[in-house]
C-alpha cells in the first residue's frame, strides 16, 4: 500500500499486518509487523524482468529465507 502499511494472507484471511519501509537506494525492506519485534523482517530486493527475489538479511534465520516471485 502506498501509505507504508502491509497485510498479508490468502483471500479474506488476515495472517499479519504492520508497516515497512523501502530503502531505493540499497533495495532493501523493513517489515515491521504487528505481531511484535521477533516477527519483524529485513529483505534484499533484487528486480529482474520477469521476476522478483527477496533475500532475507540480519539474522542467521533471516539469511536463510528466500521468496522467488515469478510473473
Amino acid at each position: 500500500q502506498a501509505d507504508g502499511k502491509f497485510t498479508s494472507g490468502e483471500g479474506d484471511k488476515q495472517e499479519n499486518a504492520g508497516t515497512y519501509t523501502f530503502k531505493e537506494a540499497d533495495k532493501s525492506l523493513h517489515l515491521d509487523s504487528d505481531a511484535g519485534p521477533g516477527d519483524d523482517s529485513n529483505w534484499q530486493l533484487i528486480f529482474r524482468p520477469d521476476t522478483l527475489l527477496m533475500r532475507g538479511i540480519g539474522t542467521e534465520r533471516q539469511q536463510r529465507s528466500e521468496v522467488i516471485m515469478v510473473r
